[in-house]
């Protein structure tokens, strides 16, 4: 039976930030740079973190994303603490002339070649370097090169080695050698585990954008209290955990563990999995539903501008998804569908399952419930209403830090320009649909007046504002205070 994932039908592009889709992505990688770096295809993927390989399948995760619609991720790629540099100490006869370190922290390091010409008469030497990794194979050649300050200044802008000067810089130049393999290169993997996840999520802070983080297929409870502990922490941020496998009470048990956790308001928890094509031919691969749920947010917060749509709801026109209907064949089938009893039995609980709701193969999430519990934290128990507040909230931080540096007056000039600011910005969201407002009452309100920026706050060069903003029809107002100063700004 084909298997078809509904999402809302598309609309033109909107001028308001549709950043919230991004994917913030923490996981093993054959190679890359180990800070958050920017994905926005899987050419990027192959040429920043390397190919697929057997160790991991977040490569293979990421790709997924991409194909079922995502568009932009930051990798955070993961390695132990005990990673290295593969290295290769360079001589001239048997003096130091330096070390070259590979680019990449880790194994793939032990990939590397490196050939030296050396030109006695000239002085100079010439670096060729290789790259000898199945499916990811590159080469560099350097000019001649007259010292070993050149050579460094040529390795900066070297994608696979850095040379790094010995002692003596007048041992140059360095011998002549065949290609000789760098060694000591090491991921560590083993040091990456569920207990050092926090401390790896820790860079994706709010310099990395807003967005959803996901640690995809990890369902133990030290994976989610970090990945709570980042939403938490970071009003840029919404998680999504996937359930554990298995029973649907163990599942009820994850659920009910992380609504105590802080940060539930920020996050979703979903049962199921994708069966989608794999990168070898007559292979399928099993998507943990946080990357599958990543996707539909992704493509539909780029083609709303508006992340107060459910990518759990109704998705549309199957027709309209990329390649066709069932992805052009890419989507093969689901797991762990819900049964109607199921579905009762996980109202209120904050746990979301997939089920086929017609019968058909037609893939849908039932509900889009926050992990919030609906009797202590009543405002934001739907996830894309708490995903909108991070819009805004993350909106918001944006003008604050625009009127850092100036000078707050006690006139209100500056603190009127700024609520100008950010009525604009509001009044587009309204327009858009995710801020719920009627004729009498926008949906929104904006305070930058003497309640909010008083004589006390003015003297401590400080602008503040308090906005709130209704997410869905008949709900209360949710607030949220800004406040900006020359040297510390805050978005509580």
């Amino acid at each position: 039976m084909p298997v078809l994932i509904r999402e809302s039908q598309s609309r033109p592009t909107k001028t308001v930030p549709t950043d919230t889709g991004t994917l913030h992505y923490p996981g093993t990688f054959p190679r890359g740079p180990v800070l958050p770096t920017e994905v926005r295809s899987e050419a990027d993927l192959l040429r920043l973190f390397g190919p697929r390989w057997t160790t991991s399948p977040d490569p293979d995760y990421v790709t997924a994303f991409f194909r079922l619609g995502g568009s932009r991720v930051m990798v955070r790629r993961r390695v132990g603490a005990a990673a290295a540099r593969a290295t290769l100490a360079i001589l001239k006869g048997a003096s130091a002339a330096g070390t070259v370190t590979a680019d990449d922290l880790g194994a793939t390091g032990n990939d590397l070649r490196v050939a030296i010409t050396a030109d006695t008469g000239a002085g100079t030497a010439v670096f060729t370097v290789t790259r000898v990794t199945a499916g990811d194979t590159a080469s560099e050649v350097s000019p001649a090169l007259a010292s070993q300050a050149e050579a460094a200044a040529w390795s900066i802008g070297s994608r696979l080695i850095d040379y790094i000067p010995g002692a003596d810089a007048t041992q140059w130049p360095p011998t002549t050698i065949a290609a000789t393999a760098l060694t000591g290169g090491a991921d560590d993997l083993a040091g990456v585990t569920d207990a050092t996840l926090a401390a790896d999520l820790a860079s994706l802070d709010r310099r990395a954008g807003p967005g959803q983080v996901i640690a995809a297929g990890k369902t133990s409870t030290a994976v989610h209290t970090a990945l709570l502990g980042l939403a938490n922490g970071d009003v840029n941020k919404r998680a999504i955990l996937d359930a554990p496998v298995g029973a649907l009470s163990t599942a009820k048990t994850a659920a009910s563990t992380a609504r105590a956790i802080a940060g539930a308001a920020r996050a979703a928890m979903y049962r199921g999995r994708l069966l989608v094509q794999g990168a070898v031919a007559g292979t399928y691969l099993t998507l943990p539903w946080s990357v599958v749920q990543a996707a539909m947010l992704s493509r539909n917060d780029a083609a709303l501008g508006n992340p107060n749509e459910a990518a759990a709801g109704e998705y549309g026109d199957p027709a309209g998804l990329p390649g066709g209907a069932n992805f052009g064949g890419y989507v093969l089938g689901a797991l762990d569908l819900a049964t109607d009893a199921e579905v009762t039995e996980l109202d209120g609980t904050g746990l979301n399952p997939i089920v086929d709701l017609f019968g058909d193969g037609t893939i849908q999430v039932d509900g889009d419930e926050t992990l919030a519990n609906p009797l202590t934290a009543p405002l934001l128990t739907q996830f894309a209403n708490s995903r909108t507040a991070m819009l805004v909230r993350g909106r918001g931080y944006a003008i604050a830090a625009s009127y850092r540096h100036r000078s707050v007056d006690a006139e209100g000039v500056l603190a009127g320009r700024y609520g100008g600011d950010l009525v604009g910005f509001l009044s587009g969201l309204q327009r858009l649909g995710a801020i719920y407002g009627t004729e009498a009452d926008p949906g929104f309100v904006v305070d930058v007046g003497p309640n909010v920026n008083t004589a006390a706050t003015i003297a401590a060069k400080q602008l503040w504002a308090r906005v709130g903003a209704r997410y869905s029809p008949g709900a209360k107002y949710v607030y949220l205070d800004i406040v900006t100063a020359a040297v510390n700004e805050r978005v509580s």
